[in-house]
């Protein structure tokens, strides 16, 4: 695995800015059909966190991705299942 991979890297203020304006388009029903807003509450604040990803289609599976590598997304990279 690349080790750049595993570093996160702080998103600028620039990505920052269109990223919740991209949130907020798909979030009304503005965007792509493969586009869809995930939304999940905080285990211990219950704070509401909401992210757009691409829900893309791969021999039959449904492979989440957007700008964070999800769990799931890594996984198949490595091969586990």
């Amino acid at each position: 695995m690349n080790s750049n991979w595993s570093v996160f890297r702080e998103p600028s203020r620039a990505e920052k800015v269109f990223n919740r304006i991209f949130g907020f388009l798909v979030g009304i029903g503005l965007g792509f059909s493969y586009t869809y807003l995930l939304e999940v509450r905080g285990r211990k604040s219950g704070k509401l966190y909401s992210t757009p990803i691409n829900l893309l289609e791969r021999q039959g599976q449904a492979i989440p991705g957007g700008a964070a590598r999800a769990h799931a997304v890594g996984s198949q990279r490595r091969g586990c299942r």
